[in-house]
């Protein structure tokens, strides 16, 4: 029986780990596979980025977050309650802007949330619970602006992208693959852990015009988007 040797791509959507470190430094050069990352700074976090030749950005279904062209009196936050996505510092920093927030997720980390959060939250800073997509998607075209505080390098963040189709402005921390989809068209990148910067950002955002934000995550962040630039990768590997 004959095979065909064919060419694979492999996505690689998260941080290096050691154990998929040690098995691509073990790849010979001439190895059939080729590698694409999510975004730009986490192709550059793994070691081996001279196999990693491809970047294609996440994308998301639009049609599930309908955009609001108005947005409301508060600041939003969503996703999983942990130490890594830092919503304590949205706390602090709506706070420091004198405006109310609401947060959204999943509690990953109990302890942190009872340390951290539950301290904070009061009148002007309330958590929601773990909404579905439609809830989300009201909660967040309904807010001023949508904040992300990652305390880590973020491989990507599709929460950025949420925010953006429901034409809300994104105020979060330059940091991971932010920097790649927020310009200064549709959100605030301050320095990470920056708290004051954070609060002068929602300020800022209020400046923005909405309708921006959406034309952005079309362009970079759809599912069209992505399955263009699949394709595209597939013509130049096929042989």
């Amino acid at each position: 029986m004959a095979y065909r040797r064919c060419r694979v791509l492999t996505t690689l959507h998260t941080p290096p780990t050691h154990w998929l470190e040690s098995a691509m430094a073990t790849l010979p050069a001439a190895f059939n596979t080729a590698f694409a990352s999510g975004s730009d700074a986490n192709a550059r976090a793994w070691s081996r980025t001279d196999l990693i030749r491809h970047v294609v950005h996440n994308g998301i279904p639009l049609e599930e977050w309908p955009f609001d062209a108005i947005g409301g009196p508060y600041v939003a936050w969503m996703g999983r309650l942990t130490p890594e996505k830092a919503p304590h510092l949205a706390i602090d920093a709506a706070a420091r802007a004198r405006v109310p927030i609401l947060l959204a997720g999943p509690v990953g980390d109990a302890a942190y949330v009872a340390q951290e959060l539950t301290p904070r939250l009061g009148p002007s800073a309330r958590w929601v619970g773990h909404l579905d997509t439609d809830e989300l998607a009201a909660l967040v075209g309904s807010a001023r602006a949508c904040l992300v505080t990652p305390a880590w390098e973020e491989p990507y963040g599709l929460v950025v992208s949420e925010a953006l189709a429901c034409e809300t402005p994104v105020v979060g921390f330059a940091r991971g693959a932010l920097p790649e989809i927020v310009d200064e068209t549709c959100g605030v990148l301050v320095p990470p852990g920056n708290v004051e910067g954070l609060a002068e950002g929602i300020q800022l955002a209020g400046g923005l015009e909405r309708v921006a934000c959406r034309r952005r995550v079309e362009r970079y962040g759809s599912l069209e988007a992505m399955t263009d630039r699949y394709e595209a990768i597939y013509s130049e590997l096929a042989p």
